[in-house]
């Protein structure tokens, strides 16, 4: 598929090769958009990852999510990965990848990594905005009876607990746990995140290059530490996809709309571009997706999740947001 552009006649467009599974297409119709409005200066290509390393140098830019490439174990994925990164080292400075792999691939397979880059987020924001904003306490959990701590002693209950490998079929599947009984019927590698009560609403934010678009979605109802009940076992996309509705979620408390979620917006809208400008520049990253609780008790915000390369259907005009940026990697 080949989306030619408008460009002026006397500057050709910038060439960018598109690496997306059929899935990612059909949610993002990115190729559907842009004949419907050609952008101006920027043809996009879609290929397959084989298509690309048989072209030669004839994309400026590579726009890609090939996530289970690069998080395969099978030996023809490995091998087209190692080809990938050969490809990308021989075309130098001058290729512009959307985004760099350098510290994707980890972040891409293990949780506790993706904790650590959180963490390294947070941190390098500035000063009045680091007193506001925190990751919820974690730790790796490798084998049985491991301590459930972190440097400042032990975690709290509940904890949110999620498989430690963040893709494959079973990266969505978390566990709710109120004592150590309930913990220690999961099955190791896991990570162990204290839960932050946060009124059953998530803040998402979308980042585009310096844009950025934040929305309300429903998200886990609160929970005591004395909770009686027993463990609780769910999919986040049961809960926290736009539209989801599930018996885990305060109807009431996570409506998507109104007032109440523009108040929550406005309440912390200072503070989600620096703390994107920080992710983007610690990660290297610059297309993400910032999961954000609300803590109801302290009233900071809590990163509990990074993705890469999210869902910008969901984004206004992330096509435009797309174009910007690209012409921006490349000076054009």
């Amino acid at each position: 598929a080949e989306v030619a552009s408008s460009a002026a006649a006397d500057r050709p467009p910038i060439e960018v090769a598109v690496l997306l599974s059929d899935e990612k297409e059909r949610k993002l119709r990115l190729f559907e958009r842009c004949r419907q409005n050609p952008p101006s200066g920027v043809r996009f290509h879609r290929l397959d990852l084989d298509e690309l390393l048989q072209s030669g140098s004839r994309y400026r830019v590579v726009l890609h999510k090939i996530h289970s490439e690069l998080t395969s174990n099978k030996p023809e994925s490995i091998d087209r990965v190692r080809r990938f990164k050969a490809w990308i080292e021989a075309r130098g400075s001058e290729l512009v990848l959307l985004d760099p792999l350098r510290g994707l691939e980890s972040m891409l397979l293990y949780r506790f990594a993706q904790c650590q880059a959180m963490s390294r987020c947070v941190a390098a924001c500035p000063e009045p905005l680091r007193q506001r904003v925190f990751v919820p306490r974690y730790a790796l959990v490798q084998n049985p009876g491991d301590p459930v701590a972190d440097s400042n002693g032990a975690l709290r209950f509940p904890l949110l607990c999620k498989p430690h490998l963040a893709s494959g079929a079973e990266a969505h599947s978390m566990s709710l746990v109120f004592n150590a009984g309930q913990l220690a019927d999961l099955r190791p590698p896991l990570v162990a995140q204290e839960f932050v009560n946060h009124g059953a609403r998530i803040i998402k934010v979308y980042v585009l290059g310096s844009r950025i678009h934040a929305c309300i979605r429903p998200s886990v109802r609160d929970f005591q530490a004395d909770h009686a009940g027993p463990a609780i076992q769910f999919s986040s996309h049961a809960v926290s996809k736009a539209g989801c509705q599930s018996e885990l979620s305060d109807a009431a408390a996570s409506a998507q709309n109104g007032d109440d979620g523009e108040m929550l917006l406005s309440r912390y809208s200072g503070l989600l571009e620096p703390l994107c400008r920080a992710c983007r520049s610690v990660l290297g990253l610059d297309l993400l997706n910032l999961d954000l609780v609300p803590d109801t008790r302290s009233g900071r915000l809590g990163l509990v999740d990074i993705n890469q390369f999210p869902g910008f259907e969901s984004m206004p005009n992330y096509v435009d947001a797309l174009v910007e940026l690209i012409k921006l990697k490349v000076n054009y």
